[in-house]
């Protein structure tokens, strides 16, 4: 008997608390789909989706002719978060490419510090320019057409951390200036919505697009309102409304919670890889790495592994803090990643994953 099954007879009041979680990730049941890109691609997808977030928060910056100084602060993510998910890939293809579009990020933020909104502008426009470049160096143009690539694309946008659904919840909760990059993410998925539409029934259509005029509702422009009293988990309901029907449409799975077993796995493979590519002497691949790991751990796995095995989930949680930390402060340890795997294959083992 796996030890979770034991500790649920043991706490018969996790079983509610489990089938919550299990219901409201679709692990209780689901079709059969014909990809599976979360898990088929995933290095391609995380690189895209960091590119994607980066350019939602450029046209963010580029909604506001003088932009604020909050805002500002949340600009300084393009090279401080999302250039390192895929710098040390992208400096392996293309090492100028790469010094190219650190440059103009950093410009990107020197500018908008700036009351100069056209050179600004401009600023944006070249570094767009260039994350489209290094996507099209990182992904094979045929997979990034697929229309289960795009779909998952389109699901990270609408569901995941930096995306539409919680954007307006940090907004509502704490962070107020994430709003403008959850309406310049909600437009980027009407017009990724525009290459799958052609597979969409009639039904299935007017699905995703009454879901998307419930987020629109949310995003009326890239100004936060007054959000006070406002509920936090407003886009959640349309937003799996939005990623249930198009899976449907591009007949692909695209909540990889429902195979917890297989998310442990892609962890676990990134923080192994992670680790030989820091001994090789590859620390921007390491770092990205990491940051794969982290975000797939705490976007699937973390609910599971805090309810059932806490105390597993604590020494995970700060090894991955401090591994990322170290990677941001160049002081890395390299024992960290024998800590790590050693935490992640208890907690496996535990749940039986």
């Amino acid at each position: 008997m796996f030890p979770m099954i034991k500790t649920i007879i043991k706490h018969p009041w996790l079983t509610g608390a489990l089938l919550a979680i299990f219901a409201l990730s679709g692990t209780v049941a689901h079709a059969q789909y014909a990809h599976n890109p979360f898990f088929d691609h995933t290095v391609e997808l995380w690189h895209t989706y960091a590119i994607e977030i980066m350019n939602v928060r450029l046209a963010a910056l580029a909604a506001f002719d003088d932009v604020p100084e909050e805002l500002l602060e949340e600009a300084e993510d393009l090279v401080e978060e999302d250039l390192p998910r895929f710098k040390g890939s992208l400096a392996a293809s293309d090492a100028p490419l790469a010094h190219a579009l650190e440059e103009a990020l950093e410009e990107v933020i020197e500018v908008a510090e700036t009351d100069d909104s056209d050179a600004l502008k401009e600023a944006i426009a070249r570094a767009r320019e260039l994350t489209w470049r290094a996507d099209a160096a990182l992904v094979p143009g045929e997979m990034a057409a697929r229309p289960e690539f795009v779909a998952a694309v389109v699901a990270k946008l609408v569901l995941n951390d930096d995306g539409v659904a919680e954007a307006y919840e940090d907004a509502v909760e704490e962070e107020l200036w994430e709003y403008p990059n959850g309406w310049a993410a909600l437009q980027r998925v009407r017009e990724l919505w525009q290459q799958l539409r052609p597979l969409a029934s009639t039904e299935q259509a007017f699905e995703i697009e009454d879901a998307l005029q419930r987020l629109a509702e949310l995003f009326p422009s890239p100004v936060p309102p007054d959000l006070e009293g406002a509920d936090p988990e407003a886009g959640e309901d349309p937003g799996r409304q939005l990623v249930s029907t198009l899976e449907v449409v591009a007949n692909a799975y695209l909540y990889p919670e429902r195979e917890l077993g297989r998310v442990a796995d892609v962890v676990t493979s990134a923080v192994r890889k992670a680790q030989a590519a820091y001994e090789a002497g590859q620390v921007d691949l390491a770092w990205e790495r990491v940051m794969l790991a982290d975000f797939y751990y705490h976007e699937n796995l973390r609910r599971l592994f805090e309810l059932i095995v806490p105390d597993v989930h604590g020494r995970i949680s700060e090894a991955l803090e401090s591994l990322l930390e170290g990677f941001e402060e160049a002081e890395a340890d390299t024992e960290e990643f024998d800590g790590l795997l050693a935490e992640l294959e208890q907690g496996r083992t535990l749940l039986g994953l």
